[in-house]
């Protein structure tokens, strides 16, 4: 049995809207589904198999993750993040600032 721990944290800089007074991260959480773009990545795992990679921004081009309006909250497929297989995990979004969201997971994939 393999087991394969995942750390991330995401954090957004998210672009102003053209109201003056608009929150942005109010805005994001109010809407569906979010669109991601990651810059790159380095993983380990540990268990039965052990090894690491990295996953560079080619490798993981732009994608839409699902988001339930009201909630910063989001579910990013694996492959989404440029690895070579599907595991869906939760990560749970925290507004830092009006234009900054932090989303963490703490994920055991079995």
């Amino acid at each position: 049995m393999n087991y394969f721990k995942l750390h991330l944290v995401l954090v957004a800089g998210l672009l102003g809207t053209a109201f003056a007074l608009a929150d942005p991260v109010d805005d994001l959480a109010a809407g569906r589904d979010v669109d991601i773009d990651l810059l790159g990545m380095t993983y380990t795992y540990t268990g039965f198999i052990s090894g690491n990679g990295v996953v560079t921004d080619d490798q993981a081009p732009p994608s839409q993750v699902a988001k339930n309006p009201g909630t910063l909250n989001i579910i990013v497929n694996t492959r989404a993040l440029g690895f070579p297989y599907d595991i869906i995990i939760p990560f749970a979004g925290a507004k830092l600032q009006s234009d900054r969201v932090r989303w963490t997971t703490n994920t055991l994939v079995n």
